[in-house]
């Protein structure tokens, strides 16, 4: 009789987050940021804490769930992954930002804001439906914008980020121009280990030589975007 109770708990829990992780699900609260101390850290889906990523910690959905989080007072929004437990120490608080993410939607001037949190993908996919955008025809050795427009790049610049999605890679990508960066790329590129894989490069900057390129580097690492100069 334990053991059956026991199992139909479980089966009871799995299914509350399975519920709670769906595509649409929305929730309204505080959210807040992590402390730099926690910088470098094991979280506990056992990835280690990066305050230069978008993710977050939340009490319930499910490792690796994409949430849409929105400042209610500036309606500031950013895509975050989850990878983390919390937060728990303060009621009413629903989500932990990295402090990157906390900087873009503007909770780090105020610490906490009120927020909504919205699932807009699982397994670390943003679903197609709720990007902003919708992925066209893209070819290897190619450059894109972020709205997948065709773009001709030369020389050199600054890599932030890559990514196995090109959806992901066009969001954060769109992150980086809204910053303020004009010149922002993905581009098209395969692993080295396997060339049937695509990855999708995010890559900032056109120079003819280097020494720009790492100043712009300099600049990105200024607003949180750690990147290495590459030839295009």
């Amino acid at each position: 009789m334990i053991y059956f109770l026991r199992n139909l708990i479980l089966i009871f829990i799995s299914i509350f987050f399975s519920v709670l992780s769906q595509t649409g699900y929305t929730q309204k609260g505080l959210a807040s940021y992590y402390h730099d101390k926690f910088h470098g850290r094991r979280t506990a889906s056992g990835e280690k804490y990066n305050q230069n990523q978008l993710t977050g910690a939340h009490r319930k959905l499910l490792f690796n769930t994409m949430v849409k989080v929105t400042n209610l007072n500036n309606d500031k929004s950013i895509i975050v992954r989850i990878n983390d437990r919390g937060p728990y120490k303060y009621e009413g608080r629903i989500i932990d930002l990295t402090l990157t993410a906390a900087r873009k939607i503007g909770v780090v001037q105020r610490g906490v804001v009120p927020v909504k949190i919205e699932v807009v993908g699982l397994n670390g996919k943003i679903d197609k439906k709720d990007n902003l955008l919708l992925p066209g025809s893209v070819q290897r050795g190619k450059c894109y914008n972020y709205k997948l427009e065709p773009r001709n790049q030369k020389g050199f610049g600054v890599q932030v980020a890559y990514f196995k999605e090109l959806l992901n890679a066009s969001y954060f990508a769109n992150v980086v121009f809204r910053d303020g960066f004009g010149q922002v790329v993905v581009k098209v590129d395969n692993y080295k280990t396997d060339s049937t894989i695509n990855i999708y490069k995010v890559i900032v900057g056109e120079f003819k030589d280097k020494q720009n390129a790492y100043k712009l580097a300099k600049a990105l690492k200024k607003k949180q975007f750690s990147g290495f100069v590459v030839r295009y």
